[in-house]
């Protein structure tokens, strides 16, 4: 085939995917999506098929490499950030989850998607055995409150969780009570 022929294919491929997107067909969707990807690679194919190994399928390491094929394209960086250091994350890759994150917010530091990268970058350093930076990502994060809607349980208690191991029970119990604002079920008894 001639590569007329074949970027056709890999574009024609494209459209059926978006069409089975639209039909709420998602596994037929990956797999026109791969197909194309197979083809006649391109970031906006592999951009898609990132999103859909992200979010849909829950396939962490097919996502990076889309993503990483994106980023070395230039292509979509904030977007591609984002999800890469999820990905990393859910891989317990705490390094390369904070490095995707500070790329991040290199790009980004208004948005809900910048409150939840403080968070993740926030956990990642806590896992990391480095609390007084999980603090201050956690405190960037609180920042959103009210601003923007989020159950902001979760960072509360983190931050409490911190404090805790640090002996500070004051401000342990102080975050503790703000994070009863969002839940009374969830949580932890410390």
């Amino acid at each position: 085939a001639s590569s007329s022929e074949i970027i056709a294919r890999a574009q024609s491929l494209m459209d059926s995917a978006i069409d089975k997107y639209t039909k709420g067909d998602i596994q037929g969707e990956y797999n026109d999506v791969s197909q194309s990807v197979d083809l006649y690679p391109t970031p906006v194919s592999h951009f898609m098929k990132a999103g859909i190994a992200t979010y849909y399928i829950h396939d962490v390491d097919t996502a990076i490499e889309s993503l990483v094929y994106c980023i070395n394209n230039n292509h979509r960086l904030k977007e591609c950030y984002y999800m890469i250091s999820n990905c990393y994350y859910n891989k317990d890759n705490w390094d390369k989850t904070v490095f995707y994150a500070n790329k991040f917010l290199d790009l980004e530091r208004n948005s809900k998607d910048a409150m939840y990268v403080y968070e993740l970058r926030g956990m990642s350093k806590s896992l990391m055995g480095q609390p007084n930076e999980a603090i201050a990502d956690y405190l960037q994060a609180i920042k959103y409150d009210g601003v923007v809607d989020y159950n902001f349980f979760n960072i509360y208690n983190n931050l409490a969780y911190e404090y805790m191991k640090k002996g500070e029970l004051n401000k342990a119990k102080n975050y503790m009570d703000k994070s009863f604002k969002y839940s009374h079920t969830d949580g932890n008894a410390w």
